[in-house]
Parts: structure tokens; sequence; C-alpha cells
């Protein structure tokens, strides 16, 4: 009966990432809809409902009408500063970091324009590929548990590898879509100067680089375009960009 119950597990091991992979090829948008369904389920059940927030949609859905994808945008209500996207195309920001744009509109375009890079190049698809694939691999291929372990850290330092490189891209499409939307490409700087950074130490396992590292090449861009990384903003006039009002009164809060 153990001998039984042993060889099942093993043929588990071996054909559950095979069946993940074949529905993720076969399936993408359905797996993609379920995926976006549970992490939304997870982060509400944390930090509640996401709202709807004008500003944020106002600016929002410029940058997604620019870039010709279907998106939508929400804010999470609690103090802490991230955003991301989920798979189905919602864009969520806490109100810790939009708070921390200050009414910088340019800045909020940066984060969403960002998020918006995500959704442009497919992100959630390819990474989520390349598990499977590893998975796959692995499950096919690996034998023993030391051998399990080493293949799964190997997994891990691949998967953060691509994503950093996924982080890179999503900068550069944000620099071009804030171009292209008349919004000064410099806010996508002091947004990620406003979010935390990745642990120093952490590289071979992190998701995304140091912001040194994505400060330099975001400025290496807007060089090669012909712009001034750091603008003067005092007072706030920019030569190339319209200034846009906040959509808020004044004694309202972000």
């Amino acid at each position: 009966m153990l001998l039984l119950i042993v060889r099942l597990a093993v043929l588990a091991i071996v054909l559950i990432p095979v069946a993940r992979l074949f529905r993720v090829l076969l399936f993408p948008a359905s797996f993609q809809r379920s995926e976006a369904q549970r992490t939304r389920a997870l982060i509400e059940a944390a930090f509640g409902p996401a709202r709807a927030h004008p500003r944020v949609e106002q600016i929002g859905r410029r940058l997604a009408e620019e870039a010709g994808v279907t998106a939508r945008f929400r804010v999470i209500d609690d103090p802490i500063r991230n955003a991301l996207t989920l798979p189905d195309g919602e864009i969520l920001i806490w109100r810790g970091l939009l708070g921390a744009t200050h009414r910088d509109d340019p800045m909020l375009a940066g984060i969403l324009a960002h998020e918006i890079g995500h959704l442009r190049r497919d992100e959630f698809a390819r990474t989520i590929t390349l598990i499977a694939v590893l998975d796959a691999l692995f499950g096919v291929f690996v034998r023993g548990f030391l051998r399990l372990i080493v293949s799964r850290l190997v997994k891990q330092v691949v998967v953060a590898a691509y994503r950093r490189r996924g982080e890179h891209g999503a900068d550069a499409a944000a620099v071009d879509l804030m171009i292209a939307a008349d919004y000064e490409p410099g806010g996508l700087i002091r947004a990620l100067r406003a979010t935390p950074d990745a642990p120093a130490g952490a590289a071979p396992l992190s998701t995304h680089p140091p912001h040194a590292e994505r400060i330099k090449r975001i400025e290496e861009l807007m060089r090669e375009r012909g712009l001034d990384p750091h603008p003067a903003r005092e007072p706030i006039e920019f030569p190339m960009w319209r200034v846009r009002r906040s959509v808020f009164p004044p004694d309202e809060e972000a």
C-alpha cells in the first residue's frame, strides 16, 4: 500500500506540471482570467475591495488609449506603496503610492505607464509559460529529493532573472508611452524613488532590479530621445509638456 502511494505521488509530480503546461498553452485566455480572479480575491481578502478614483482613471485612460490597450484602474485603500497589473487588464495602485505622487501627474503617469508596459508586453503570459515549461521539464527529468530541491532553486533564479528583464522592458515602454501621451517622462524616475527598493544582496532571487540600475537606464533612454531626465520643476513649466491640473479640489486628499 505504501509503495502504491509513493508511485502515485511520483506520478502526480510528473503529470500535474505537464497538465498545467498544456492548459497554459492551449487555453491562455481562460488561464489568465482564472489567475486574475484568484489574485484579486486574495488582495481583497487582505485589503478590502478596490475602488475607482477619478484622477487615476483620468490619467490611466489617456495612457491606455495611447497604448491601444484595454485596462481598468482601481485603488486599494492601504498605506503601502505598491502597484500591480492583473492578467485580465486591471491595474491596481495602493493608496500609499498614490498619495506619494502629491498631485504630480507625470509621476502618477509613470506608475501607470509602467504597469501598462507590462500589459502591452503580455508579461504574465510569458512568465507563466516559462514557469510551466520549467515545471514540466523538471517533473519529467528530475529524480531524487536533492535534485528536486536544486531544480526548484534553478527555476527561481531563472524566473527572477526573466522578471528583472521584464521590469526594464516595462520601464522602456513607459518612457515612450509617456512621451506619446504628452507626460514628462522624468515622472517615472520620481515614482521609482517613492517606492521600496530591491533588498541589497538579493539580486539572484529578486524579481526587480535595484532602483539605481533602473533609473540609470531610464535616464539613458531619455537622453537618447533628446530629453533632460531632470527638468526644472519650479515653476512647474515644461517646454515640451502640457501641464495638467489635478482633478481634485485643493482640500481633497489623493
